[in-house]
């Protein structure tokens, strides 16, 4: 596997020992969001001191002013980034076996697992539910429509405008793979075209990300905590964003079914904000 980086004590990858000579890429936000998980700072402080220039426009929590909003004169989106920890394996499971062949987004993830794990356990158990093909990312990975990469165990995974990206840097919110991270590099390379999924877990890893996502024009979508084995995580970002669309389980592929399809009929043909998209409940 192309796994040709390891972190300097500043979060920079440096080349291991057999692998081709790459110029090191800087990634500011990476110790940006190591210290402000370590400084515990409130949601709405961390939201007011961003200065964004891809402001989304909430005008009500009502399910019909989100989808017009998030789908608003804009180009469809490009890519679904998840996040999960404890309880993340079942959730997982149950929102990749409710998406169809056909649903054409990569989908990018960063499951909190140990580093001493067997790469494969998590692939091949989400495979078997999976009806889009599922594997660990690699260094350069070009992203493909319709696949569903995996940050791999000890990696940070961070989109990037050619493709993956892999990072020992520090871990953040004590996580490596980090949410926040995925999400952050996310947002940074497509800005509104990003839809954000939140799932289960332990801690608040992803509401710095979450947010992000949301102030450059994003979308976020966020498990019910009443339907996670863990609600810490999620209630995070829902604390952390000014409207996430939080839904239960059972309810979140279906939903970004609708929502993809409704930002590419956006794209095409204006539709009328109070036009409800098929199967939004």
């Amino acid at each position: 596997m192309k796994r040709g980086f390891r972190g300097d004590e500043d979060g920079n990858p440096s080349k291991v020992a057999g692998e081709s000579s790459r110029p090191p890429v800087q990634r500011p936000f990476l110790e940006a969001a190591s210290k402000a998980a370590a400084s515990r700072i409130e949601p709405s402080s961390r939201t007011a001191d961003r200065e964004v220039s891809h402001v989304a426009t909430r005008a009500s929590d009502d399910a019909d002013s989100q989808l017009a909003a998030a789908t608003r004169d804009v180009q469809p989106f490009d890519i679904v980034v998840v996040g999960s920890s404890q309880g993340g394996l079942e959730a997982l499971q149950g929102l990749l076996a409710a998406l169809p062949r056909t649903f054409a987004l990569p989908i990018a993830v960063a499951q909190h697992r140990g580093a001493g794990l067997d790469d494969r356990l998590l692939e091949d158990a989400l495979q078997r539910h999976s009806n889009l093909p599922v594997r660990d990312a690699e260094d350069k990975d070009e992203i493909e429509p319709g696949h569903v990469y995996l940050a791999p165990a000890d990696y940070h995974l961070l989109v990037e405008p050619a493709g993956f990206s892999l990072s020992t840097g520090p871990p953040v919110s004590y996580a490596r793979p980090s949410i926040d991270v995925l999400f952050e590099s996310a947002a940074d390379t497509y800005f509104e075209r990003v839809i954000a999924a939140v799932l289960t877990g332990a801690n608040r890893d992803g509401a710095i990300g979450a947010a992000k996502v949301e102030a450059r024009g994003g979308f976020v979508v966020v498990l019910d905590p009443a339907d996670a084995e863990n609600p810490v995580m999620p209630e995070a970002a829902i604390a952390a964003c000014r409207s996430p669309r939080v839904i239960p389980l059972s309810g979140i592929a279906p939903f970004l079914i609708s929502l993809v399809k409704h930002a590419e009929a956006r794209a095409g043909k204006r539709i009328p904000a109070h036009d409800k998209p098929p199967g939004d409940d």
